[in-house]
């Protein structure tokens, strides 16, 4: 019988060759938690800035802002679920994604 704590099981094994998955997508949920944020931000900033000065432009420019990080946000989600979702069935090649190949390649 084999000593547990001499050798690696398989799981741990599987977990340890993912590693840098699990690092990619720490990081990209702390970004994209931080991106929630942006609403609430937006709304203080619409309270202090554009209902006092009743200024449009700084309306528009604080519009276009959140615009642009939601999209990010929404970028930054699809790249999580892209790296954790694997290919489908009958996809071809070309249309996995990299994080998929690239996961492929180190098991």
């Amino acid at each position: 019988m084999k000593n547990p704590a001499s050798s690696p099981s398989e799981l741990s094994a599987a977990i340890w060759s993912m590693r840098r998955i699990f690092y990619v997508t720490g990081a990209f949920s702390f970004c994209i938690n931080l991106l929630l944020l942006v609403p609430a931000l937006y709304m203080l900033q619409i309270y202090d800035r554009v209902l006092t000065s009743r200024n449009e432009l700084t309306l528009w420019m604080l519009t276009f802002i959140m615009l642009g990080l939601y999209l990010l946000m929404g970028a930054m989600e699809g790249c999580v679920r892209g790296c954790w979702s694997g290919p489908g069935p009958g996809s071809t090649p070309r249309s996995t994604s990299a994080c998929s190949r690239r996961r492929s390649r180190a098991i």
